[in-house]
């Protein structure tokens, strides 16, 4: 994709602009409000930690994979009173760049221990013992189709279909597939995704279980594995 393209769509970031909730959108602000009063506790979308629409530069990477939404930890509560913590995931939700040599936030040593770090290593744990989470930082990247927590996911259409984050996420996703020097993985949430977006989700290489997000030769294939590990190699 050409620059001028990838800065045009980072200019319509909406994490860049100002929110009443930092953690929030206004724009999606009462739709999250409905959507919770509709759905018990494990399934209600928080918006008291900060929210993971992206990890990583999906500009920059070789490897982006596709998820449906993160999950929630109770330590994701305590996490959101560091305010670095903070500062650094609306930075990479903004794709604003930031010191440091880990544009993918959960492999900073520094938050190996928050619930996003311990999870993503364990998930990128094969490429990391070969490459160094470093490397894998700064070539790999996570698009979610939708950005706040939950411990469980329920999709209801008329509710969720319309967030501002969703309909951006998907543009990303899209201008990252039609970049024929990235492998792209759809993970999760083949429908959704190829619902909102210019590409057929399902065409795209996926796991052999996707309710498994383990990113191993066993899951992806020996042929996907290899080839995210030579795109993470370069």
């Amino acid at each position: 994709m050409r620059k001028s393209g990838v800065v045009d769509i980072v200019a319509r970031n909406p994490w860049r602009g100002a929110r009443k909730n930092p953690f929030v959108l206004d724009a999606d602000a009462a739709r999250i409000e409905e959507y919770n009063r509709t759905v018990d506790e494990r399934f209600q979308m928080r918006v008291d930690v900060p929210p993971e629409p992206v990890h990583g530069n999906p500009f920059n990477a070789n490897v982006v994979v596709l998820m449906m939404n993160p999950g929630f930890h109770d330590e994701d509560v305590i996490c959101a009173q560091d305010e670095d913590y903070c500062e650094r995931l609306a930075c990479e939700a903004a794709m604003v760049q930031v010191p440091g040599d880990y544009p993918f936030a959960p492999l900073d040593p520094k938050w190996k221990d928050s619930p996003c770090g311990s999870w993503w290593r364990k998930v990128l744990s094969r490429f990391i013992g070969e490459l160094g989470d470093q490397q894998v930082a700064e070539r790999f990247s996570v698009l979610e189709w939708y950005p706040y927590h939950s411990r469980s996911f329920r999709y209801k259409p008329h509710i969720l279909r319309l967030s501002e984050a969703t309909a951006y996420n998907q543009e990303v996703a899209a201008a990252c597939v039609s970049d024929s020097s990235k492998t792209v993985i759809c993970m999760r949430g083949h429908d959704l995704w190829t619902m909102g977006c210019k590409f057929d989700a399902y065409a795209l290489p996926r796991p052999v279980n996707p309710r498994c997000a383990s990113l191993t030769p066993g899951n992806l294939g020996q042929g996907l594995f290899d080839e995210v590990m030579d795109k993470l190699s370069k």
